[in-house]
């Protein structure tokens, strides 16, 4: 039985940090409790954990469209997400986890506002289109049930960076339906909806480090769930010609750097190397170095480093 519920109220909009704050949670529920979590995320893909991110999401329009790709701990549909979605977690363990109770406090909430939603297939419905798209993670006896609730997506966007037909297929805002209603409306509603379901709810406030879990989620390894040990693989063509790139990035540390350059060309080998191996991502150690590098090559390797940088940037 849940006997005391909990309320973490995320103000960070880096998905990295939402995910880290997820793994947090998971494993350290409080016994006998349920902590709810709400955030947003900045335009982003998150990936379900075995889904492939070719052939979900057109990965070469994501920068152009300044868009995040993450991947989370559980299975399901992959989503996009922006600061028109309000997205939730439930966790609790095994003996208190029920996804139909779980849902149930979001759909009270909508009912609440006056929208004609209902629920199919543990989904919330508007319309005859999904209001929702929930996942689930299972980890020894903790759960996790979370969901994106669509309260002003950008749809336009979702089509044009989702590849997948099933999770691409059509969603409803609620402002479809309702233009006056706020993002603060929503999540104060849900909020209601627990207290009446569960009983009284208490804030929570997160001050453990999550830079563990923040390095562990943006890392190129765990995003394109690849064996390789570089956190980053850059391809991209050069003055110098075309090369390939690997980056083993560790706390905004170059630890090593690894590369493939068809040419061959020693000389601009041996540079990369001494210049970005043990670099600091920063743009003071970056200079100083780039001092010791012949001029004809310094375009290339701000690009390089810029491209490093942007990689890495974690808000």
């Amino acid at each position: 039985m849940v006997e005391k519920v909990y309320f973490v109220d995320s103000d960070n909009v880096n998905p990295f940090h939402n995910l880290a704050l997820q793994a947090h949670l998971i494993n350290n529920i409080p016994d006998d409790s349920l902590v709810f979590l709400v955030w947003r995320n900045n335009d982003s893909i998150i990936l379900g954990n075995k889904s492939n991110a070719y052939t979900e999401c057109n990965i070469s329009q994501l920068e152009i469209e300044k868009t995040r790709l993450c991947r989370r701990e559980s299975h399901g549909k992959t989503v996009f997400n922006d600061l028109g979605t309000l997205n939730y977690a439930f966790f609790l363990y095994m003996n208190n986890y029920n996804p139909a109770d779980q849902i149930n406090v979001i759909y009270q909430a909508l009912a609440r506002m006056q929208l004609p939603v209902y629920i199919e297939n543990n989904e919330i419905m508007l319309n005859s289109l999904r209001l929702t798209d929930n996942n689930y993670y299972l980890k020894q006896q903790r759960c996790m049930h979370a969901g994106s609730l669509y309260w002003s997506c950008d749809k336009s966007k979702r089509s044009r960076l989702l590849k997948d037909q099933t999770s691409k297929r059509d969603i409803i805002n609620i402002v479809d339906c309702d233009p006056l209603v706020r993002y603060v409306d929503v999540k104060e509603n849900i909020l209601q909806s627990l207290a009446n379901l569960y009983g009284d709810v208490f804030q929570m406030t997160i001050i453990d480090d999550l830079l563990d879990y923040v390095e562990h989620y943006h890392s190129y390894k765990y995003i394109y769930d690849t064996d390789k040990k570089y956190t980053i693989r850059i391809s991209d063509s050069y003055d110098f010609g075309p090369a390939q790139i690997y980056v083993d990035l560790y706390r905004n540390k170059i630890l090593k750097v690894n590369l493939f350059l068809p040419q061959e060309n020693v000389e601009v080998s041996d540079l990369i190397v001494d210049t970005f191996n043990d670099l600091v991502v920063d743009e003071l150690q970056f200079n100083q170095r780039l001092r010791k590098v012949d001029e004809k090559y310094h375009q290339d390797f701000i690009k390089l480093f810029n491209k490093i940088k942007k990689e890495s940037y974690c808000l």
